[in-house]
């Protein structure tokens, strides 16, 4: 992971995707993400990156330089991708969650 701390910006431009944890090591790495919509980034992306349509190359250069040229944005996005990723995707959160449903399983 320590490369992504390399990266300005993350750009996953797919036309098909399911959950992209690629998207969840950058937030993890805070670094701000450029996505299309495409499958499972579209709930995840949304309002923690710059989310723009599936096919649009020029809706992803504009997402790009908007990263790049304001910095406020930037790092509010940054700082809510992160606490999103910690919260909801940690190590500790999922075995929580599969705790839960085993529990929920094994009660019924």
């Amino acid at each position: 992971l320590s490369f992504f701390r390399t990266f300005d910006v993350f750009v996953m431009a797919s036309k098909r995707e399911g959950l992209c944890t690629s998207v969840l090591d950058a937030f993890l790495m805070k670094v701000p993400v450029v996505s299309t919509d495409a499958g499972g980034l579209a709930e995840i992306v949304e309002g923690r990156g710059i989310l723009c349509k599936r096919g649009d190359p020029m809706a992803i250069a504009d997402g790009i330089m908007k990263i790049l040229e304001d910095e406020e944005l930037r790092r509010e996005l940054v700082e809510r991708a992160y606490r999103y990723v910690v919260e909801h995707h940690s190590v500790q959160k999922m075995v929580e969650r599969y705790v839960e449903i085993y529990r929920s399983v094994l009660g019924a």
